[in-house]
């Protein structure tokens, strides 16, 4: 099924439009779809490779899971209890409740 991936602030200007539709089914693979559209090269950490975080310098890391990531990179932090992560969740929940419901909520 088709879901809506939407854009925002300089990510969306530098694409040149606000929504995407994909088959995706969680942030991680809205995530990767994106890059893929911006030609950006990713490379998805498991527990199998996640020694390479030690090994990657001047990168950009999301993360999405439970642990700390302790690096010197840029890290973007998408726990639920962080800032960025709040945001998310937020954004998440109310998608869902319009989905579930058909009512928008600001």
């Amino acid at each position: 099924m088709l879901r809506k991936i939407k854009l925002y602030g300089e990510l969306a200007k530098f694409l040149g439009q606000k929504t995407f539709e994909a088959e995706v089914h969680n942030a991680a693979q809205a995530i990767q779809y994106t890059c893929n559209v911006m030609d950006i090269r990713f490379e998805v950490i498991t527990r199998e490779n996640w020694n390479i975080i030690e090994e990657l310098e001047d990168k950009i890391i999301f993360n999405a899971t439970p642990v700390d990531v302790m690096t010197d990179n840029f890290l973007i932090d998408g726990r639920p209890y962080t800032d960025t992560g709040r945001e998310i969740a937020l954004y998440q929940a109310k998608e869902q409740f319009k989905i579930y419901t058909g009512v928008e909520i600001d």
